[in-house]
């Protein structure tokens, strides 16, 4: 029989700047939803987990225009009242991901995992003052596998898992192009983000049960990635960025459960 299990989580945030008077000239809105589907089904065997997945959040800023307005002329009394608003800002940004995963049972102690699934990250930001707009989609593939034994005494896992990130999409339109400024907080950002590249990520684990209950042990986990420029958006800067840009990373644990 198939198992179903839907979970969504959403927020709405909204901010405004704190003045010394009664006007609130600046505010941000923040939304947040997170929809999430699995779905699992166990053959002899095989034990198959399917996960759908999206995440998107959307931050507007706004500036609010106020006049003085007579509360009571006698006494001269004002009031500020909020008659307009702008949108200056607006930030969002949607991750996709499909992933699919199943577990051999090969007996009561050892299992294999394999592993497959992609997702998909859209991002915007736009200005309206001075005029910007900063877009880009990257799509992200990858496939894993691994092995784990459990007996009364002893555990082991062993997982490898590999990445492909692809940028498909860059949009960069600066209304100030050579500002240093918009260089460091847009341009740079927006140049990882077009990065082309590849990781691999390594985990492998042994504990050892004593006592009965207590348990000691040792993880490793380690990954490498191995970033392309994107030549594309190199001609856009005065920077002298590498072609290539490696990345490794390894972290020893160990661990201990009572």
């Amino acid at each position: 029989a198939l198992q179903y299990t839907f979970n969504l989580l959403g927020s709405y945030t909204k901010m405004n700047t704190l003045e010394s008077n009664s006007k609130n000239l600046f505010s941000t809105v923040t939304r947040y939803i997170k929809p999430e589907i699995a779905i699992s089904k166990r053959m002899r065997r095989w034990d198959i987990h399917l996960l759908l997945a999206s995440h998107f959040s959307a931050r507007s800023g706004s500036e609010h225009v106020y006049e003085k307005q007579v509360v009571d002329e006698e006494h001269n009394l004002y009031d500020n009242v909020k008659v307009a608003s702008s949108s200056l800002y607006l930030l969002s940004s949607l991750t996709a991901l499909s992933q699919i995963k199943g577990v051999y049972n090969i007996s009561k102690q050892s299992q294999l995992h394999l592993l497959a699934g992609a997702d998909i990250d859209r991002y915007n930001e736009d200005y309206t003052m001075p005029y910007r707009h900063v877009g880009s989609t990257s799509l992200n593939m990858f496939i894993g596998g691994g092995y784990s034994r459990k007996s009364e005494k002893h555990a082991i896992e062993l997982f490898l898992k590999v990445t492909k990130q692809a940028n498909l999409d860059n949009q960069l339109d600066l209304a100030l192009v050579d500002d240093i400024l918009s260089h460091e907080f847009v341009y740079i950002p927006h140049f990882i983000r077009g990065m082309n590249g590849y990781a691999i990520d390594v985990e492998a684990a042994y504990s050892y049960v004593f006592n009965g209950l207590s348990r000691v042990g040792l993880r490793l986990v380690g990954g490498y990635n191995c970033n392309i420029n994107n030549q594309s958006l190199v001609e856009y800067t005065q920077y002298n960025f590498k072609k290539k840009q490696d990345v490794l990373g390894v972290n020893l644990m160990l661990f201990y459960q009572f």
